[in-house]
């Protein structure tokens, strides 16, 4: 009951963590970035991931930002690498860079958030995976597909709804 209250005051939070352009300016450059290098090398580079969480840092202390590291901050975090380190390990997937990266990216979205970008980008994962099962009538369970770009649709898509 607690993760569900959890998950409901965070979608209340959500219109105002949308209303800060500086981060939502941040966040769109990183997601982006993420998208293209795994689009073209199926990899999200440490570097990169470590940079994101220098700068998660650092506008701890930015007046503009204000959002302090908390614990729903740090359970973003651990919600984001659970929610891909798990099925990775099942089905002995290597996306190391994508595990990395949407635990940055959990750190500044937190809890309800992040849970609500995975479900979201999982979603929108799985209907281009039909489409392309269909149109190229392959077994798409060998095909590699890169994940970032489902998860900066997602976080599109939590942007547009956050102006309703």
């Amino acid at each position: 009951m607690d993760l569900l209250q959890r998950i409901l005051i965070s979608w209340n939070e959500l219109k105002p963590f949308f209303q800060n352009g500086l981060m939502i300016a941040f966040l769109l450059a990183a997601f982006m970035y993420a998208s293209y290098t795994d689009i073209m090398n199926f990899k999200i580079y440490d570097k990169f991931n470590l940079f994101l969480m220098a700068a998660r840092l650092v506008f701890v202390f930015i007046p503009i930002y204000g959002k302090p590291i908390t614990l729903d901050s740090y359970l973003g975090g651990i919600i984001g690498i659970l929610a891909l380190l798990i099925p990775a390990i099942v089905f002995l997937q290597k996306m190391g860079g994508d595990i990395k990266f949407i635990g940055v990216i959990g750190t500044y979205l937190g809890c309800g958030l992040t849970i609500f970008m995975l479900v979201l980008g999982c979603l929108y994962m799985l209907i281009f995976s039909l489409f392309r099962k269909i149109i190229t009538k392959q077994n798409v369970k060998h095909l590699k597909t890169p994940m970032a770009p489902f998860f900066m649709v997602s976080f599109f898509t939590l942007l547009i709804l956050s102006n309703f």
